[in-house]
């Protein structure tokens, strides 16, 4: 059985996307490396993106392990790592 996941994308993931909010699917207790791997697939542009900055994922505003379970009504967000100066 398989959840849709609605993920908010910021700086350049949504710019290598065109949006700043995508949806995929993913198997019901999937995890955070498995979305991310799924988002590579649906659009391979972000592999690149990935490759150059790794995302901070960050479920319902908390920063998520890549081996957490994605399960529920949550919400996903995929920023880039910021540069303090």
């Amino acid at each position: 059985m398989e959840q849709k996941v609605k993920v908010k994308l910021f700086s350049l993931y949504a710019d290598a996307v065109g949006r700043s909010e995508v949806e995929v699917l993913l198997d019901l207790g999937g995890r955070v490396s498995e979305l991310l791997q799924s988002l590579i697939r649906e659009y391979p542009v972000l592999s690149k993106a990935f490759s150059l900055v790794k995302p901070i994922v960050l479920i319902n505003g908390v920063r998520a392990p890549e081996d957490q379970l994605i399960t529920g009504s949550i919400e996903v967000a995929l920023v880039p790592p910021s540069a303090g100066g």
